[in-house]
């Protein structure tokens, strides 16, 4: 839209905006058809109309019957009216195919996958420079540049240029609040300056007779702008401003998507990283079934694809006694994957040497208390089974939680309050717990249904008390999946 041809003042172009466009059902084609064979059959003819219940495109082609245009032969009325509140059904969910159609259609271009490819072809700046001649080349103009915006949306800076000298680019930013026809285009609008030296005051970035500005922006921020010049006063067509602007939509998706191909390609290699952890931490867990009479132990972890923010282990130390431990870290996924790794090597470590589980336990704390600048804790519960005992001597403490399941009822493990991190010299008192033959010790990180195992799925453990540990696991993390780790020790 044209807002002043005059050449003492520059001519705006505007975009007609989208609200309100609605996509009525032509009648062409199978449609024209059905609605020529109405007419043939009950003399009336069908015209489209807008539903006025509703601004939705799709509910456009509401037919009725035009009871002007009836001929010498017309049916009943009432059966003629049936009839097109059928056709009506029909062609507007027709309507609605199409649209949706479209809307699929575009949803699947967008979601084509931004690669890189092995080898670039060219070069941003070379592609950007090839735009800028194309464009300029095809409105008749001869130098064309790329004026970006800064992170502060105050200053713009020639980013690529054609036709103009290579030292441009060493000039210092121009500021927005003093370019009147960039901060105009930026609004939206096509700026056509026909004639510069009479409108010295929009201020021309180069010393071009005419010269037009289209705004370059993605969908949902402004970018900068792109100016074409001409080496000579000049009209600008409306065709030739839509072409400026096609060209400036064409370098917005060069420059979004060189910012999507580096995230991409950073996500892949944080997706790459992820991964390597993930099998790390699998690889990890205890695989090897300790050689302990009378003693089973399973375990699980979450899924094999996402970090997990903490660990089970089992492990014989030099006393040849079997030590068991859950562990849990805090803070965000990766954190809390760090903390679970440091916290598993600092206990197998310290149950090298240390004789008592509170020794073992109190190293790993003074361990992490003294390790960390503060802020990082974590959970645990280390037990340890002696050779020939019916006896676990266990410490748990933060957020972890175990429960006992006995032949005829169950009970909860005394948990401590504190937490290992927390302060440098916690006092832990290990409980020892007698298990009895087929009694089990289910150790979960806190936050899980404890009450749901002690309700529901305790009866079904006390039915299958009979089975292995592992599988006893495998019925526990069936019944609740949402558990993403967990410890069960069985006395055979």
């Amino acid at each position: 839209m044209v807002t002043k041809r005059s050449t003492s003042y520059p001519r705006l172009h505007a975009e007609p905006s989208i609200e309100g466009i609605q996509q009525a059902i032509p009648f062409v084609g199978t449609t024209a058809r059905l609605v020529g064979a109405f007419e043939s059959a009950t003399g009336l003819a069908l015209r489209a109309e807008q539903d006025p219940q509703s601004n939705v495109p799709e509910t456009a082609g509401v037919t009725q019957p035009d009871l002007a245009s009836a001929s010498a032969h017309p049916i009943e009325l009432f059966k003629a009216r049936d009839l097109a509140a059928a056709i009506s059904d029909v062609l507007t969910e027709l309507n609605r195919t199409r649209n949706e159609l479209l809307r699929r259609e575009a949803e699947l271009a967008a979601g084509i996958p931004v690669a890189p490819r092995r080898r670039e072809e060219q070069h941003l700046a070379i592609r950007l420079e090839a735009i800028l001649q194309g464009g300029a080349e095809a409105i008749g103009c001869h130098a064309a540049g790329l004026y970006q915006l800064d992170d502060a949306t105050s200053e713009l800076k020639l980013r690529s240029a054609w036709g103009l000298p290579q030292e441009r680019f060493l000039d210092a930013p121009r500021s927005l609040a003093e370019a009147f026809a960039d901060l105009e285009a930026i609004v939206g609008h096509a700026v056509a300056i026909e004639n510069a030296s009479l409108l010295p005051h929009w201020r021309i970035p180069e010393s071009f007779p005419a010269a037009v500005c289209v705004p370059v922006s993605s969908p949902t921020d402004p970018l900068g702008t792109l100016w074409f010049f001409a080496d000579k006063t000049r009209d600008f067509t409306d065709e030739q401003t839509n072409l400026a602007e096609i060209v400036a939509g064409r370098v917005a998706s060069e420059l979004q998507r060189e910012v999507l191909l580096s995230e991409c390609i950073a996500a892949k290699k944080t997706d790459r990283q992820q991964l390597h952890a993930t099998q790390w931490q699998q690889d990890h867990l205890p695989n090897v079934t300790p050689l302990l009479d009378d003693w089973q132990v399973a375990g699980w972890s979450g899924d094999s694809d996402e970090l997990a923010a903490g660990f089970y282990d089992w492990f014989v130390p030099p006393d040849g006694s079997l030590a068991i431990a859950l562990g849990v870290g805090e803070g965000t996924p990766v954190e809390s994957a760090l903390s679970a790794a440091a916290l598993r090597s600092t206990v197998r470590s310290h149950a090298n040497y240390a004789r008592t589980v509170s020794e073992v336990v109190n190293h790993v704390n003074e361990t992490i208390w003294f390790s960390s600048a503060g802020g990082h804790f974590a959970s645990l519960a280390y037990g340890v089974i002696r050779p020939d005992d019916n006896e676990i001597e266990l410490t748990a403490l933060g957020n972890v939680q175990a429960l006992i399941v006995r032949d005829v009822k169950s009970e909860s493990v005394r948990i401590e309050d504190t937490r290992l991190g927390m302060e440098p010299e916690a006092v832990l008192k290990p409980q020892r717990i007698s298990l009895a033959s087929d009694d089990l010790l289910v150790v979960l990180p806190a936050g899980t249904a404890i009450d749901e195992l002690q309700l529901g799925l305790e009866q079904r453990l006390r039915q299958n008390r009979g089975t292995s540990a592992k599988k006893l696991a495998a019925l526990i993390r069936q019944e609740m999946p949402d558990v993403p780790l967990g410890l069960v020790l069985r006395r055979s």
